[in-house]
């Protein structure tokens, strides 16, 4: 956001999107996944404040988690803003501080300072008194309201399923109205949550900029690769079609057939190696390719080659000028 102030970003855009991916350093104590240095992805949305883009934000991290095969449930809360919050704050430290003989050391200290913080206190009497207590929803305006109201209407439209967490808090002044997290519910234990978001409003005003709303949230990639390889999910990319060039003429015509199955969305591995064919074919059986083409003078000069199926050591006959389709084709075969 700093950077989005200083370059007057809103000036020249009044609507953003934005994605990150670098090292990050956290101050506090680290938790299961949650590494002094860690690399977080973020997704930012700068200049809209409408509950759609709250909506699709929401979408887009449940599509990626489950195209991972993540096991997570979706998380939803809103927090209100300047307008409803303080009426809220003021109720929350009211029955806290009724409860306070209930509560542990940093809690009493939070009823003071940070009273929403107490709702995501750990502690099982903490969590006790926190049951009773009373919720933001009780205390929305009638825009808060609205808007959180359309976020739901949107996620049900769009098949996102969710489930309304009281006790999802944020314990910055900057955040306003929705926030939501994935939390797993298998393979992390008590440190569950994904990645999480949420209405930051208030926060390029804050740090000195335009009065610009913005919605986003980061996930850590340690703690969703130590979820990953829990649910045995790791995504190997093994080459459908393994090209084997016998020489540094046959070499440059494979680059281009491994080009060319690519950017057909076929995954293709050329050989570096200088081998013969049997060795060359060890190779591909090593690297799990599906088929193997061996690439010598009498092909480069027919235009003509085998693709040989690694397991069953079929052959299929194809042209070199129409490989990404013979693939295709030979593919759709073995399934059968």
């Amino acid at each position: 956001m700093r950077a989005y102030i200083e370059h007057n970003v809103n000036q020249q855009e009044p609507e953003t999107k934005w994605w990150y991916l670098g090292p990050m350093f956290r101050r506090e104590r680290q938790q299961r996944g949650r590494y002094r240095q860690f690399t977080q992805i973020g997704v930012e949305a700068v200049g809209n404040p409408g509950p759609r883009i709250d909506a699709e934000q929401i979408e887009m991290l449940d599509r990626w988690l489950r195209m991972l095969g993540m096991p997570f449930s979706m998380h939803l809360n809103t927090l209100g803003d300047a307008n409803c919050r303080p009426r809220y704050r003021e109720a929350l430290q009211e029955y806290l501080r009724a409860h306070a003989a209930d509560l542990c050391e940093e809690c009493r200290k939070r009823t003071e300072t940070n009273p929403i913080r107490v709702l995501d206190c750990k502690n099982p009497k903490c969590q006790e008194v926190v049951a009773g207590a009373p919720q933001m929803q009780a205390f929305l305006c009638d825009a808060c309201k609205a808007h959180f109201a359309a976020v739901q209407e949107t996620l049900q439209r769009l098949g996102v399923g969710f489930v309304i967490d009281p006790k999802l808090v944020r314990g910055l002044d900057y955040y306003t109205r929705t926030a939501y997290e994935a939390i797993a519910t298998s393979g992390l234990g008590a440190q569950s949550t994904v990645a999480g978001g949420g209405r930051y409003d208030g926060l390029v005003k804050e740090l000195g900029g335009a009065d610009v709303p913005g919605i986003g949230f980061a996930a850590g990639v340690e703690r969703m690769a130590l979820l990953v390889a829990r649910q045995g999910k790791e995504q190997v990319t093994r080459p459908v079609v393994f090209i084997a060039p016998l020489g540094e003429t046959e070499a440059a015509r494979a680059d281009q057939l491994a080009q060319q199955l690519r950017a057909e969305g076929i995954a293709a591995e050329v050989s570096f190696r200088k081998a013969n064919p049997a060795n060359q074919l060890k190779r591909a059986d090593a690297l799990g390719a599906r088929f193997a083409l061996v690439l010598g003078d009498a092909e480069l000069n027919s235009g003509r080659a085998k693709l040989k199926e690694m397991k069953t050591g079929a052959e299929h006959e194809v042209d070199l000028a129409e490989l990404p389709a013979a693939v295709s084709v030979a593919r759709s075969i073995v399934s059968k």
